[in-house]
């Protein structure tokens, strides 16, 4: 057991102080440790099930859009884009990803580019 020293710790902090205090102290900070290891597990198997499926969706059509890839995946314009960027810093050079093509439009006087105002 990983922390058996802190837990009969612990029990024996709270023999002595005749109460149960310093015992649920410690297993309360053991859960909340637990549960932020847990939280960043699950947001990286989040995060790589976008990137595969930017992957997939760049792969069939390559001249997606970053609004179109937002929409495929659920993402929002700079979620997409932020995969991509750690797609682009994962692979290193060994896959070549291009930021999908800009789509370049004016609104009221602003250039926008896939949805985002300059």
């Amino acid at each position: 057991m990983a922390h058996q020293q802190e837990y009969y710790q612990a029990i024996r902090a709270s023999t002595n102080k005749g109460e149960c205090g310093p015992f649920i102290d410690f297993m309360l900070d053991k859960i909340l440790r637990t549960l932020k290891a847990k939280g960043k597990a699950y947001e990286a198997a989040a995060a790589e099930k976008s990137s595969q499926k930017i992957m997939g969706i760049i792969k069939s059509m390559p001249d997606v859009t970053l609004t179109e890839l937002a929409n495929a995946t659920g993402l929002s314009v700079s979620g997409a884009k932020k995969n991509i960027r750690k797609l682009k810093d994962a692979t290193q050079g060994i896959v070549g990803i291009v930021l999908p093509r800009p789509v370049e439009t004016h609104h009221r006087g602003h250039k926008i580019h896939n949805g985002i105002s300059t």
